[in-house]
């Protein structure tokens, strides 16, 4: 088969041409779906921001995302759209973060992808982790990547998206499975998690060495990245993601391969649209930029003094982007709903950026000298506005828990 690498452009137009050969009717539909979903998304925020973490409605809200954007199963979606609008009513939904005792899953609400499932149990165990509390049941739903034949097998049959075939955009599966196996192989503290408090599930060195092969053989020669592969017209079309290309980095703690080739696609893709390039809606956001100065971190020793300063001249813009256009005056973050699924990851993602940056913290400045005098009454402001709309997610908790060693928990701004 033939192969190719597309721009953005040509990858938006690939994927919308093959919706639309699977289903005359996929514009029709969207047009229809998007404004419910956008009704229900602000309904769900607005709860969120009054604290309630509502965390049964965001993973139904969640999939109904997925199945609008990324599928084309529209009576699964309206389906899920109903039982949204239902879980709305109800508050208390502290049951949503339990461990389900048939397959040792979390995400109950999750009704249609698994790999929504993986992604919650990986939240799950990064809390437990903190408190060396072994999961209550073994976690079988793990099956579809419980060896390390199935979980090369997962990763290839999922790495390729055929739309015009299939109805099905893999990409978020593939992001969302790969993240996590990322985390249990390359985290040294999480594969010891895995290995001695996780039954149902064998993470063995034969796996992780598996995994380890397979993420090698996926990595673009040309471009360095790793990305979605989309088969269409006889061509498997290659795509360069920033969002896996960072997981992968950041758990392999920078030890990959092709890094001349990873700067230069990284500064090439600039203007781009997420995930395949920086922006989103034509600008900065913290999600991505935290991405990236990760991303530079890692790449700083094999960049030239150009790249560095190139480097060091979009991180300033980065940081001033942050500070005074994503958040206000008193340290509330601008929730952007085209984007995050939550106000919990608006913070957590601002707060992340912010720490990766060397905001509050000189000693993680690779990049600068310089000092950041308002850093601290910042951060001050920054926790005081968790306090004040009572955020009590999961990403929230995290945004919290990033602040206070920096800025004592003390909420008042200085």
């Amino acid at each position: 088969m033939a192969m190719s690498r597309l721009t953005h452009e040509d990858i938006s137009t690939l994927v919308h041409d093959d919706f639309v050969a699977y289903d005359a009717e996929y514009d029709n539909n969207v047009s229809i779906y998007t404004p419910k979903l956008t009704t229900l998304e602000d309904t769900l925020q607005t709860a969120q921001a009054h604290g309630n973490a509502m965390s049964c409605s965001e993973q139904i809200y969640v999939e109904a995302k997925w199945l609008l954007t990324q599928c084309s199963n529209w009576l699964k979606l309206e389906q899920e759209l109903l039982r949204l609008e239902n879980s709305l009513s109800t508050t208390d939904q502290n049951f949503a973060d339990k461990q389900n005792p048939e397959d040792g899953s979390w995400g109950i609400c999750y009704d249609t992808g698994w790999f929504f499932k993986v992604d919650a149990m990986m939240n799950a165990v990064n809390l437990m982790v903190q408190t060396d509390t072994a999961p209550e049941y073994p976690m079988t739903f793990l099956s579809p990547v419980g060896t390390p034949e199935k979980v090369v097998a997962y990763m290839r049959e999922t790495v390729v998206s055929n739309i015009s075939v299939t109805g099905v955009d893999n990409r978020q599966d593939l992001n969302a499975v790969s993240t996590v196996l990322s985390q249990m192989c390359f985290k040294s503290h999480l594969t010891t998690y895995f290995q001695t408090k996780v039954e149902g599930f064998d993470l063995t060195q034969e796996y992780i060495d598996a995994y380890r092969a397979y993420i090698d053989e996926w990595q673009d020669p040309e471009t360095g990245y790793w990305g979605a592969w989309f088969q269409s017209g006889g061509t498997l079309h290659k795509s360069c993601d920033l969002s896996l290309t960072f997981h992968t980095i950041s758990y392999l703690k920078g030890h990959v391969s092709l890094w001349p080739e990873i700067i230069d696609t990284t500064f090439a893709i600039k203007t781009d649209p997420y995930p395949y390039g920086w922006f989103h809606n034509d600008t900065f956001n913290n999600h991505n930029d935290y991405d990236l100065v990760k991303i530079f971190r890692y790449g700083w020793p094999h960049m030239s003094d150009s790249q560095k300063s190139e480097a060091v001249d979009n991180m300033n813009q980065m940081l001033d982007w942050c500070l005074n256009s994503s958040m206000t005056a008193d340290g509330e973050f601008i929730n952007d709903p085209t984007f995050y699924n939550s106000i919990g990851d608006v913070y957590y993602f601002g707060v992340s950026f912010l720490d990766e940056v060397g905001y509050f913290e000189k000693d993680k400045r690779f990049w600068t000298d310089q000092d950041f005098p308002d850093a601290t009454d910042t951060c001050k402001k920054i926790l005081a506005s968790i306090e004040r709309l009572g955020l009590t997610s999961d990403s929230a908790d995290e945004a919290k828990q990033k602040l206070e060693p920096i800025c004592g928990c003390d909420t008042k701004p200085a």
